[in-house]
């Protein structure tokens, strides 16, 4: 039997990761580095197979539209045991995408900033883009649906903050999806400490709304990394895992949708610290959320 030690952890069995993303840049921004570090850090013991379905600015009414006219996404991205991104630009629909791979986690990020509450049509929006999905797929197994909780837009970050809160509360209540990733928590925790000065416009952001790549970026993949090991009851942390988004790094991975700005903020070693602080603390904000919401 084959033992795999990471971070002086044994684990005795290799985890394999499956997971579509459908959303826009802001799913992005929470993923984009995702692959470097799970190859770098936390290979052999997991293997992933990660896809993403992406379309700046659309909501999920818009992506579910596109769906049924199968017409292609503006990007499909992979990343199969890999550093780096492929990308295929306008080539595929998601039909395509669901004959021909395979994957066990469907992560479904709706976009709150556009609208003042979340109701039962959105509910259907969610339940029909599921539907959609698990009548096309041809994988031959099950699925599983989570929801992303996005970042808040920064001019109105309060009140999109509780709009996410709100929304996501109603789809883990409402709908097949028991989880969630929470992005947008850590996001908010930053925008009151000492990184909200990061980004060119501040408040880790390049335009005022995405998080700008480098440390910002960072941040939101640590959460989808404490996500992971939490799903598969791995005993690993963050905090303290020697790695900056250096601008070479980042040079190497072909990120999809990227948020450069004037270029990647690396941050210091206290900044690179306190993000891996604030992600640990934003992933426990967010399974009180999820407990909230199935209790």
């Amino acid at each position: 039997m084959a033992v795999y030690n990471i971070q002086g952890i044994e684990i005795s069995s290799r985890r394999s990761l499956r997971v579509l993303f459908v959303g826009n840049s802001l799913t992005q921004d929470g993923i984009a580095y995702l692959p470097y570090l799970l190859k770098t850090f936390f290979s052999p013991a997991i293997s992933f197979k990660l896809y993403m379905y992406y379309n700046g600015g659309y909501t999920l009414a818009q992506q579910y539209a596109q769906m049924t006219e199968e017409t292609p996404c503006q990007t499909f991205s992979s990343a199969e045991d890999n550093v780096t991104w492929s990308n295929s630009r306008n080539a595929v629909n998601m039909k395509t995408i669901l004959a021909e791979r395979e994957f066990d986690i469907v992560c479904l990020q709706d976009y709150f900033n556009y609208k003042d509450s979340y109701t039962d049509s959105d509910i259907q929006v969610w339940n029909n883009c599921r539907d959609y999905i698990v009548e096309n797929y041809t994988g031959g197994n099950s699925l599983h649906f989570i929801s992303l909780f996005h970042a808040p837009k920064r001019d109105t970050a309060d009140s999109v903050y509780a709009m996410t809160v709100t929304g996501n509360l109603k789809i883990l209540q409402d709908t097949i999806a028991d989880d969630i990733i929470p992005n947008g928590m850590a996001v908010y925790r930053a925008l009151s400490s000492d990184l909200d000065s990061l980004g060119d416009e501040s408040h880790l952001s390049p335009d005022g709304t995405h998080t700008q790549e480098g440390l910002p970026c960072l941040l939101q993949t640590y959460v989808t990394l404490l996500w992971i090991f939490d799903r598969f009851g791995m005993p690993y942390g963050i905090y303290g895992l020697p790695f900056k988004m250096t601008t070479d790094i980042y040079n190497t991975l072909d990120v999809p949708g990227a948020n450069l700005g004037t270029g990647v903020i690396e941050g210091t070693d206290a900044q690179n610290l306190l993000a891996q602080e604030i992600a640990t603390m934003a992933f426990k904000d967010g399974k009180k959320l999820v407990q909230q919401a199935l209790t």
